[in-house]
């Protein structure tokens, strides 16, 4: 006994059967048709930027106001602000340290001076504790400087007892720029520890005291910190990685990321002029500031993410986040 075929699948010219296309579901329609609302709000959006930015940037560069506004608040800023002997006046736990040429090879073979902030516990009572606690250094994160991590320092120092070293590395923040008669490289993470490694030497020297130090890198630092671990594996007895990402993933997959951010760098270095990188970071950093303690003012914070050593130093080290050779 044989049974009907009641199969719709259309036969064709030579009997063989001919699939239909599948069918979508309802919920695969509406998800193409979210994506598409999506994609378009995306582009509407990127519209109306690049036209509020034109708009802008057409008025603060014609009338002359942005470029004003900027050269009076650099003029401002080398005399006040970031003016080394006024820093160093206010802040006596920071001091200029002298490196040599050979510790970082970005330097082109000169010597330089690096800012570094120092920070004892004055109490009796820190005093004793900190006797039996190890010092911490921080090695600093990409586009970061000593002042982005003053309130941890602080906090550290005065409500726990450590010791605590932070510094800007060559090319950052209060420190010596790069030399300008040098082909600029950019520096490895090697090249950074071995600086950190100078700094922690000299603190140990003036602390007359000599522990395994606890290292504590953000970001960038973290790499950093990666770096220092191999070459002086007896330096460290503690490290805290604070969104540190694996030199392994980087090399994988944030090379576009790095790319990006160096053409990023180098189109805000272009516009300093204009006064609008001033602006946004003025208006980024906001609502930041705020959490970043009161160590130092507003007027520095701004001030040396303005400088043409900010981005120079900034697009350099976005390379230091793939280079780690012990070469």
């Amino acid at each position: 006994m044989t049974t009907a075929n009641n199969s719709t699948t259309p036969a064709t010219a030579g009997g063989s059967k001919a699939s239909l296309p599948p069918i979508k579901s309802t919920e695969e329609n509406h998800f193409g048709v979210l994506l598409l609302i999506v994609g378009t709000i995306k582009i509407i959006f990127g519209l109306l930027f690049g036209i509020v930015f034109l708009v802008i940037f057409l008025l603060v560069t014609i009338t002359g106001i942005g470029p004003l506004i900027e050269y009076c608040q650099s003029k401002r800023d080398e005399k006040e602000a970031l003016n080394h002997d006024v820093i160093l006046q206010a802040h006596p736990e920071m001091f200029l340290l002298d490196v040599p040429g050979d510790i970082n090879k970005a330097s082109g073979g000169m010597a330089y001076r690096v800012m570094v902030r120092l920070t004892k516990p004055t109490s009796d009572d820190d005093t004793n504790n900190a006797n039996n606690l190890p010092p911490v250094i921080f090695p600093g994160g990409l586009a970061s400087n000593l002042m982005t991590m003053s309130r941890h320092q602080d906090e550290l120092t005065k409500q726990h007892g450590f010791t605590v070293v932070n510094f800007d590395r060559l090319g950052v923040g209060l420190s010596d720029p790069y030399p300008t008669n040098f082909n600029r490289q950019p520096p490895s993470a090697v090249d950074v520890a071995r600086e950190m490694n100078f700094v922690m030497s000299h603190c140990e020297s003036v602390l007359q005291t000599k522990y395994k130090w606890i290292c504590v890198g953000g970001s960038m630092g973290a790499n950093v910190a990666t770096a220092f671990m191999t070459l002086y594996p007896n330096r460290i007895g503690g490290f805290f990685n604070l969104d540190g990402l694996p030199h392994a993933f980087l090399q994988i997959q944030c090379k576009k990321f790095l790319k990006d951010g160096q053409m990023i760098m180098n189109m805000m270095r272009r516009l300093r002029w204009t006064g609008l990188p001033r602006l946004a970071f003025r208006l980024a950093l906001q609502s930041t500031l705020p959490v970043m303690g009161d160590a130092f003012t507003t007027r520095q914070f701004i001030g040396v993410m303005c400088r043409d050593q900010f981005f120079v130093a900034t697009g350099l080290e976005y390379t230091t986040l793939m280079r780690r050779s012990l070469g």
